[in-house]
This record gives C-alpha cells, structure tokens and sequence, in this order.
C-alpha cells in the first residue's frame, strides 16, 4: 500500500458533481513542443531542486518529460501549463478534467501492478522526472530520478511556493506567476464580498465514525478565508482530521457542514444528507435544521485548495453554497477584476 496515497484518496473521495464555472486554462505545453520553451542547452546551468525527504535531484536540463503518481503533481503541473507525459489510475479524473488541461490529451494512464504503476510502461515513457515517493524511487534506480513528494503541506501559499520551486526548475515562472495571481485575485475577490460570518465544517464518514478537517488543514486553511473555519484539534494529528462523537459535533455546531460522499457508494446526494442527518442528535444540529448540510466531492476538494486550480475550483463551489445570496453563480473572471477594481 502507498499510505500518503491511501490517506488521501480516503479522505477525499466523493460523489458531488461539479458546477463551478471556472475559465478555462490557458494552452499547456505538451511533452513534443516543450522544447520551444526549455532553455537552449548553450546557456544552460547545472539545476537542482531539493525533494519533500531532503533528496537533492540535479539536472544538466530542465526536465521535459514528467510523469505524475502523485495527485499533487498534477496542481503543480496545471499551473505551469505543462502536461505530463504519463500519470497513474489515481490522477485520470485529473488528467481528463479541461479545468486542469485542455482536452484531449496526449498522457498515457499507468495502471497499476500491485503497489506499483506499471513499472514496464513507466520506464517505456523515459521520463526525465518522476512524483513519487520514497519505495518508487527505489523501484526506479536507474530508470528516471523520482521527486519524493511528502505529504506536509497545509496551506495555499505553501503549494504556490512549491509551483514556484518548479517553475525555477522547468523555466516557466511567468506562465506559474500568472496562474497563481489569477487564483489570488479570485482569492481576494471573494473575501471581499464575504461577510464571513458562517462556520463551516468539512468532514467525512469513516467506520461510522464522523471527522472533521481542522483549522489547520489546508481545507481550512482556504475556507477561513470566507468564513470561519477554525476547528480544534487537540490531539495535534498530522492528518489534519480529528474524529468526533455526535455529542461533540452538537457542541462545535456549526452552520454549514460538507460531507463527503466516500462510503456512500451509490448513493445520491439527497439519500446522503438524509441518511446522516437521521444520526442520534444530528437532527438537533443547526446545519441540518436550515437545510445547510451539503455532499462534497473529490472533484471539488482532492487537493485541500491547494495550487490554482484546487484553490479556484473550492472556492467556485463552496462560497456560492456558504453565501448564495451573494454568490448565485461563481466569479467569472471579470467579475473577479471589477471587485477588486473598486
């Protein structure tokens, strides 16, 4: 099993489909132009970039060829207009999702041998860079260097410092720069027309029990941005989740609740709400008494809110359900670039 992998996709599974109405990204570079982009090998200078375990990977050229088994890897990606050369079963939504990359695409899926993509295949694509972890990279001796992606990350602004790290390395600050005010402007955009006075909790269902993202969470650490988000953990769990009884969720009682749809499997959304909120003491909850219970998805909230479009995609959910009055449709754009214009 891959444990950062396995937490993930558990957490953030779900079934809500998706109504943002985001713009499209710009054109990537695709992995047979990418050259017209890369700096000329004349000028080229020895490059490195330090990994999340520590390891520094050095490079005689920016890499071209990228090839994704980590789901972060593809926010940094979109937001430098670059599509990978290979991903693996876990990043197919991403990969086919036009939010993230204009379709269709050129990657190849890798499915999966065991605790392993294809390794044949992986190594058929000749990678120059490879998202991974640390047992893949010991897999791939001699195939291709792996960056091993640690699961550390909890806010925003630490995923636009890593897209930035990136850039440096693959030569595409101006394209990451860009992305990443468009996500700030919408960012701003939002928190200015937010009264920011709802409570917002988002959780899932695991083993019957109920656990909530803490104000620490990347989740969180998105959503306080609008609202309030600041849930304790006291325990100080590095999942960012803390499990909680029927009895503590009535203390914390907040106004809006977003479940996750994993282990709900076949179930709609309506079902969903109803069958949570006939949970002892649920029915007491404020959430479930206005009708603010809402299923989220992992089309909305896979990456926490994290790089561009994770952040984007949350935030053209989430404040539109947290404030319809204010928000009836998500930000356009222009809508983003009158607000802050006033």
């Amino acid at each position: 099993m891959q444990p950062i992998r396995t937490l993930c996709a558990l957490l953030t599974a779900g079934a809500l489909a998706l109504t943002a109405c985001a713009a499209p990204l710009p054109p990537v570079t695709t992995a047979t132009d990418q050259s017209a982009t890369a700096p000329t090998s004349a000028a080229a200078e020895e490059l490195s970039i330090v990994d999340g375990a520590g390891n520094t990977l050095t490079f005689t050229a920016p890499p071209q060829r990228l090839v994704c088994t980590y789901s972060r890897c593809m926010e940094v990606l979109a937001a430098l207009e670059l599509e990978p050369v290979g991903v693996t079963t876990w990043e197919e939504d991403f990969i086919k999702n036009p939010l993230y990359f204009p379709q269709p695409t050129q990657t190849e899926i890798l499915s999966y041998d065991g605790d392993f993509p294809d390794l044949e295949r992986l190594a058929v694509l000749k990678p120059d860079l490879v998202f991974g972890w640390q047992e893949l990279g010991d897999a791939l001796q001699g195939i291709a260097p792996v960056y091993n992606v640690v699961n550390e990350q909890d806010s925003y602004a630490k995923s636009h410092a890593e897209i930035r790290t990136f850039a440096g390395l693959l030569g595409r600050t101006e394209i990451a720069e860009r992305n990443i005010q468009r996500a700030l402007d919408q960012l701003a955009a939002y928190k200015a027309k937010a009264p920011g006075d709802l409570s917002v909790m988002y959780g899932f269902f695991y083993q019957g029990v109920f656990s909530y993202r803490d104000g620490n969470s990347g989740t969180c650490n998105l959503l306080k941005e609008v609202a309030d988000c600041n849930w304790p953990d006291p325990t100080n769990s590095s999942s960012w989740s803390v499990e909680v009884g029927d009895e503590g969720l009535l203390q914390f009682d907040p106004d809006v609740i977003l479940v996750d749809s994993y282990g709900f499997d076949g179930k709609s959304d309506a079902e969903i709400i109803a069958e949570v909120s006939a949970r002892p003491l649920w029915g007491e909850l404020t959430a479930v008494k206005t009708g603010r219970v809402y299923v989220s998805s992992d089309t909305v909230a896979n990456m926490d809110g994290m790089g561009t479009v994770g952040m984007m995609r949350m935030l053209d959910v989430y404040a539109p359900l947290l404030y319809p009055e204010i928000f009836p449709t998500p930000l356009t754009d222009e809508q983003v670039q009158e607000i802050l214009a006033q």
